[in-house]
């Protein structure tokens, strides 16, 4: 499904102009319909999201071959061979909250409540949670489901040619720039990373960033000792947040961005960017970590919280750091197959390819892995030579020198942009002749 655009249009014009509520699915009217259905839940139907309700709606009318194009387009009546083997159809059940939220108390109940109350409907689970899908990413806000609007798909930044605006009592779509007439309007609804993409709408588009997650497991003693370190030593509150909420406060979670490929020069500079600061992040609290382990930090040493990113440390202390991250990693990886397995046995595992994930979860990793070992290879007690000849092969480039090295490491060549770029650039001072 898409929309066309049927002649030109210049940048800032009005595509297309829909009356607020005219013909959309709203919540009031959907909960007229679902009525039947939620009665079903007791009072329990008053706790319902919106999201709910509408799917709810979109059942009923599933079930009973009504087809109402004056509101929204219905799916094809075949949904069960349609979606089979796509991710939508495990949509909010608690096998996809063990895979994507193992250590999360909100999300994991959550689900276990939807579980029991798509049993409780009675209905098809697998065509109930496609519906789910499609509400959560196509409603808009409280107005509900639009028609027409609901047909566009998503373009990932700079490829969106229209933006979605509310003015006044009309929904429309605006021009963002120049279009010409056939050409495919899309906008950029959907911004998550590449797996929630294919998760929750079923493609995969790898130009969508990736996320490469770590998870570090502390005993209590370690996690007081962190705490402490943290909160008296660097002035941090926040380490905290969420922990009654974790079903295991001990373990931390973090992510490094692997950036999409196909990129424009502008969206590159701007992924690498983000990758960096999601490394620089990572890397505060597990030089915090390791730092709170040393024996040989003083206890009266205080590092200001704001300061610590810029405090340059020694090549072994570094090296320490980057070696932690990348065995973290490795475990974050351990336990997300272990995850996968899990899921792929689950009830509304078995009937899905995961190959798709499992490419991007492993590849995300493996990503930043290869990076992180060029970079603890130059902070170890290598020859300046077998340092260079890591950095060439890391970057594929054939430098005979430092000078050259850092002449292209000052460089701003958009094809050059990377994140091994970047990451050396942080510690060129280690290969300093």
């Amino acid at each position: 499904m898409g929309v066309f655009a049927c002649r030109d249009y210049r940048k800032g014009s009005k595509i297309i102009s829909l009356p607020i509520q005219s013909g959309s699915l709203t919540r009031n009217r959907a909960y007229e319909e679902a009525l039947p259905l939620l009665k079903k839940l007791g009072v329990d139907r008053y706790n319902v999201g919106e999201s709910f309700i509408i799917s709810a709606a979109l059942y009923l009318r599933h079930e009973n071959g009504i087809d109402k194009g004056t509101d929204l387009m219905i799916p094809d009546p075949n949904l069960e061979n349609k979606y089979h083997g796509l991710p939508m159809t495990a949509y909010g059940s608690l096998d996809r909250a063990k895979l994507l939220f193992d250590n999360d108390k909100i999300a994991l109940d959550d689900a276990a409540k939807m579980d029991e109350r798509l049993s409780i409907l009675g209905v098809d689970k697998m065509v109930f949670r496609y519906f789910l899908a499609y509400c959560v990413s196509r409603r808009w806000g409280s107005f509900g489901i639009v028609p027409i609007f609901d047909w566009l798909n998503s373009a990932y930044k700079e490829q969106a040619n229209c933006r979605f605006s509310v003015d006044g009592e009309h929904f429309s779509f605006i021009a963002r720039r120049d279009i010409i007439a056939g050409e495919e309007l899309v906008w950029d609804y959907n911004d998550s990373d590449a797996r929630v993409t294919w998760l929750n709408y079923g493609y995969v588009d790898p130009r969508r960033p990736r996320h490469a997650f770590i998870e570090l497991m502390v005993s209590e003693d370690q996690r007081d000792k962190f705490e402490s370190f943290a909160t008296e030593r660097l002035g941090l509150t926040d380490l905290d947040v969420r922990r009654a909420l974790k079903v295991n406060s001990c373990k931390f979670e973090y992510f490094l961005i692997e950036p999409g490929k196909n990129l424009s020069d502008d969206e590159r500079r701007q992924e690498v960017l983000s990758a960096i600061e999601s490394f620089v992040s990572v890397r505060y609290w597990f030089r915090v970590l390791v730092i709170s382990n040393s024996k040989n930090v003083s206890h009266k040493t205080k590092v200001p919280h704001p300061e610590l990113d810029k405090v340059q440390f020694g090549m072994k202390f570094e090296r320490q750091v980057t070696l932690t991250i990348i065995s973290a990693l490795q475990v974050g990886l351990k336990q997300e197959r272990q995850r996968l397995e899990e899921f792929c046995t689950s009830e509304v595992g078995t009937t899905i390819d995961m190959s798709a994930y499992r490419e991007m979860m492993e590849g995300a990793t493996l990503f930043w892995v290869n990076a992180l070992s060029v970079v603890a290879a130059l902070l170890s007690g290598a020859s300046n030579e077998e340092k260079m000849h890591c950095i060439n092969v890391g970057l594929g480039k054939e430098f005979a020198s430092f000078d050259e090295l850092n002449s292209f490491l000052k460089s701003d060549h958009s094809e050059d942009v990377s994140v091994l770029k970047s990451l050396i650039g942080r510690y060129i001072w280690a290969l300093e002749p």
